[in-house]
């Protein structure tokens, strides 16, 4: 008998973990069972009528992260996403999406119906989109109708745009402020250190979570960065924000049996990062900058030096192309090692570090970087445009229910896309449902796979489009 899966992961109990989820496979870090796996029970509450362990247990993370209340989520920050935007929009409403958003967010308006306003993606020369601060005022201004508008902050770089004024302009406008903070779980217990990077002076500042920046809600992806099971999630509000209607929201994409032993990691989650949160993260970001500093004598730039936003201390984001190798490159070798990242482009190097890193793990990683090979800078970089853009035809949801056909991406320019179609990295889609696909985002794509990416949107090899 075999259990290929079983085997696999048993495999990674010798490997160094620069990746999610933040418990870092640490024996002893999550203090679960297999006997508390268990159903709703007069003893163990209902998380969609909590009255009991499982409500106490979201009103003590409500405290820790600031908010009017919290709701456990383990389908993710998915999910998360998705009520979000269902709680702010009917059908047929609009709301401001940056392009540069997660994909969940394309999902909800097919799901729900409502529709977007696109916010162009800016991107470097490895594709990297970020968000232009001046954009979404824009976009607010133009759109007085919109019911809200979504904002990601960090992102998978660490990278977190200005929020506090997208949200005082989106506020006056009468709009919902959203923010996807999957990155962004243990931003709660960093407020009053310093822990982001400022790149005009180079001097640390405060790290402030979205909810106390403005939003009215935030999801953060627990798992990503806390010592939490995978699936794991805290959506927060604050006072102005229907509690009991947004569980409703989250009823309709996440399952009507949540898990407990995830919900419990919740919990223990927050009860670490209460007790020892604020200590380990400052020591982290120090760390991280350790690692920085040795970079600099290895021929590899911290990447937040050109990124020109705010970034978190405790993400680790390399450029290797200085060495003369790719982002990918990097990765393999590094796996060789037998330390695994987190991801890689065709440029950067990204690790995810948490509270439960110690310093050998990043001894290791140091050692690690010292022997990546050297290359000659023989290769060539994705061609991505400044500003992605795409022309719709038809609604997200018209174009994702309805009927489609496959065909190759090379022959796909001038169809209508019926999946989010892109790359990762960076993950964000190059065409959302219902818009045309170009000659420039089928080379565009093909290239970023040539560099070593994975398309998605693809289904056995072949891109989704709208049936004719």
């Amino acid at each position: 008998m075999s259990a290929p899966l079983i085997e696999a992961l048993r495999a990674m109990d010798d490997r160094l973990s620069f990746h999610m989820p933040g418990h870092k496979g640490r024996e002893g870090i999550l203090p679960l069972r297999a006997h508390m796996d268990v159903t709703e029970l007069n003893v163990t509450d209902d998380l969609y009528h909590a009255e009991g362990p499982i409500l106490a247990a979201q009103r003590l993370m409500a405290k820790s992260a600031r908010a009017a209340h919290t709701i456990f989520l383990t389908n993710g920050s998915t999910c998360g996403v998705e009520a979000m935007l269902g709680y702010a929009a009917a059908p047929g409403e609009r709301v401001i999406l940056p392009r540069a958003s997660h994909l969940s967010a394309i999902s909800a308006c097919a799901l729900y119906g409502m529709e977007p306003v696109w916010v162009d993606a800016w991107a470097d020369e490895a594709g990297a989109p970020f968000t232009r601060t001046e954009d979404v005022l824009s976009a607010v201004r133009q759109n007085p109708d919109a019911r809200a508008v979504l904002l990601t902050r960090p992102d998978y770089f660490g990278r977190m745009m200005e929020l506090g004024q997208i949200a005082k302009a989106a506020h006056a406008a009468g709009m919902l402020v959203l923010v996807d903070e999957a990155h962004g779980a243990h931003l709660n217990w960093l407020d009053g250190l310093k822990c982001v990077y400022r790149p005009d002076d180079g001097a640390g500042r405060e790290c402030v979570s979205a909810l106390n920046m403005g939003a009215d809600m935030c999801v953060q992806s627990a798992h990503k960065t806390l010592p939490a099971l995978t699936g794991g999630a805290f959506l927060h509000m604050n006072e102005r924000v229907d509690a009991d209607r947004l569980l409703s929201r989250v009823a309709l994409t996440q399952s009507s049996s949540p898990s407990f032993l995830i919900m419990a990691s919740l919990d223990s989650a927050r009860e670490y990062m209460d007790e020892h949160g604020r200590t380990e993260l400052s020591r982290v970001a120090d760390e991280c900058e350790r690692v920085l500093d040795e970079c600099r004598t290895l021929d590899i730039m911290p990447a937040r030096e050109y990124f020109g936003l705010d970034c978190d201390r405790t993400r680790i984001a390399l450029d290797v192309t200085p060495r003369g190798i790719t982002g990918f490159a990097a990765r393999d070798a590094l796996t060789r090692m037998g330390i695994d990242i987190e991801m890689a482009d065709a440029r950067r190097i990204v690790m995810i570090c948490s509270a439960v890193d110690d310093k050998d793990k990043f001894d290791a990683l140091i050692d690690g970087l010292k022997r990546l090979p050297r290359g000659n800078g023989n290769y060539a970089l994705p061609k991505v445009e400044r500003v992605m853009r795409g022309r719709r035809t038809m609604s997200v949801r018209q174009a994702a229910l309805g009927a489609y056909e496959r065909v190759e991406l090379e022959r796909a320019a001038g169809r209508i896309a019926a999946r989010a179609l892109g790359a990762y990295p960076p993950g964000v889609a190059e065409c959302a449902p219902g818009e045309e696909i170009s000659r420039e985002i089928c080379e565009r794509l093909l290239a970023a796979q040539r560099a070593g990416a994975e398309l998605f949107g693809l289904e056995r090899g072949l891109c989704v489009v709208t049936r004719e």
